[in-house]
């Protein structure tokens, strides 16, 4: 008898979509950003042809985006100012709310 291995996923996705919904096409987008570790001017090189190191000098951005998985502190006085939000068993974190709403 043979035994068949059942392969799972590696990683298993630890984001949950959130969906948008508008009357029409966004006519403004701003992203919400956090500045960068690094910034300023950099020394890029690469290695040409003929073997030889080519070095360019780059400016870095002081900001970037941020990516899709966010943050948040919840719980108990945390997620919400409203009491009565607590009554339900999904409480969606008001920051996380106003920094959709923002973008």
């Amino acid at each position: 008898m043979k035994h068949i291995q059942i392969l799972q996923p590696e990683h298993h996705q630890h984001f949950e979509y959130i969906f948008a919904f508008s009357k029409g096409t966004p006519k403004t987008f701003s992203p919400i950003t956090e500045s960068t570790k690094y910034n300023g001017l950099a020394n890029m090189k690469n290695r040409g042809k003929e073997g030889t190191l080519n070095y360019k000098k780059i400016e870095r951005t002081k900001e970037k985006k941020v990516g899709n998985v966010f943050f948040y502190s919840v719980g108990g006085g945390i997620s919400t100012k409203d009491k009565v939000a607590y009554k339900h068993p999904a409480i969606f974190p008001e920051k996380l709310a106003y920094d959709q709403i923002k973008t």
